[in-house]
């Protein structure tokens, strides 16, 4: 029978805690750079935010996470994916009537700052003339174009088409 001293355990796990830290780092490296930014937004939620407008916050957070409101190429013209998404969405707005929504629009860095601007600014307008088509009132939504001003790091294709999208940020309103 092989006996093992204290040092040679206490050597062992010091190994294996070593090794376990270094997966989780390489873990969180891993979903890190697989996930995009706006997924790793923490929620807009607040302690000022009653508890059915935080609910509001985290369905729509949940709704968006790895999906993004689709619009034609270089035009403020959603898809039918988009329109599909928006038509997901339109029941959990709806659920809260008190709560005001910031619609905000992004763009990649390619092409002129007033042009993305002007670009993301119809596409947050679009969204909002579609979600008030479909019964939210106009005075519950507030467009907002950012064109490239946050944009996430990198110039790939995969890159820019995460920059172009559009950001529901949930406000409380009057109650």
């Amino acid at each position: 029978m092989t006996t093992r001293s204290r040092g040679t355990i206490g050597a062992q796990a010091l190994v294996l805690a070593s090794g376990l830290a270094a997966w989780s780092l390489l873990t969180w490296i891993y979903v890190r750079r697989a996930t995009s930014a706006r997924d790793l937004r923490s929620p807009s939620v607040s302690l000022e935010l009653p508890a059915r407008t935080q609910f509001l916050d985290r369905r729509l957070a949940d709704q968006m996470r790895g999906r993004s409101v689709e619009f034609e190429v270089g035009r403020a013209v959603l898809t039918p994916a988009g329109r599909a998404l928006l038509d997901e969405l339109v029941p959990l707005i709806l659920a809260d009537s008190s709560a005001r929504l910031d619609v905000n629009g992004h763009s990649d860095i390619r092409g002129s700052a007033v042009a993305n601007l002007q670009l993301s600014d119809s596409r947050a307008r679009a969204v909002v003339s579609y979600l008030v088509d479909h019964g939210i009132p106009a005075s519950r939504l507030t467009p907002r174009g950012l064109g490239a001003t946050q944009p996430m790091p990198g110039d790939t294709a995969a890159d820019r088409q995460h920059n172009r999208y559009i950001e529901f940020r949930v406000r409380p309103g009057d109650t």
